[in-house]
């Protein structure tokens, strides 16, 4: 039941049992989705990105604000569960799940993860900016439906997710183009 937040309810309970556990494939896919996207694996991936960014691309500043805006993903993530204190949804859970479910981390995680990627290897890759882009939205709405189809989230945990990650892309991409400027870098002993 959602008693704190009424006017969500028919919504998300609309989008809920629409969503969730149509097919085996679904479950499947959204269960890989969750294992990628939750707290350990969106760090591998950040990690091994940004060791790529370091190291063959000499962007140090990229690799540190992709791991570091993942982990931040995740720390505010868990500081609003725990000021917000929203259940999860009454569904029988696809996968084990811990805690609150405003907002989703794997949500925040996706769009953090996808977007600062795509900011970042557009800068360096600029003809493949369009693909890029495309990956990275495919990444961004595959990971938030599959909590849906797992039954661990409501759509607006979702919605509410990509807001607060949009927040963070937003800020770090400003730092990440002030830093990596012409002119920041030429100041740079």
């Amino acid at each position: 039941m959602l008693l704190n937040y009424p006017r969500l309810a028919p919504v998300d309970l609309a989008l809920g049992q629409w969503a969730y556990a149509h097919s085996a494939f679904g479950i499947q896919l959204s269960i890989l989705l969750g294992q990628l996207g939750g707290g350990v694996g969106s760090l591998i991936i950040a990690t091994s990105l940004a060791l790529i960014l370091y190291f063959r691309l000499q962007d140090r500043i990229a690799a540190g604000l992709i791991v570091g805006g993942v982990a931040l993903s995740w720390i505010l993530n868990a500081i609003c569960k725990g000021l917000l204190g929203r259940p999860r949804p009454e569904f029988e859970h696809l996968v084990h799940t811990t805690g609150n479910s405003l907002p989703s981390g794997h949500a925040m995680a996706a769009l953090t993860l996808g977007v600062l990627v795509w900011l970042i290897f557009s800068r360096h890759f600029p003809a493949s900016r369009r693909v890029g882009l495309l990956l990275a939205l495919t990444w961004v709405v595959l990971s938030g439906a599959a909590r849906l189809v797992l039954g661990v989230h409501y759509f607006s945990d979702i919605l509410a997710g990509y807001l607060m990650a949009s927040i963070v892309v937003i800020t770090l991409g400003l730092i990440y183009s002030q830093l990596s400027s012409p002119t920041a870098a030429m100041s740079r002993p």
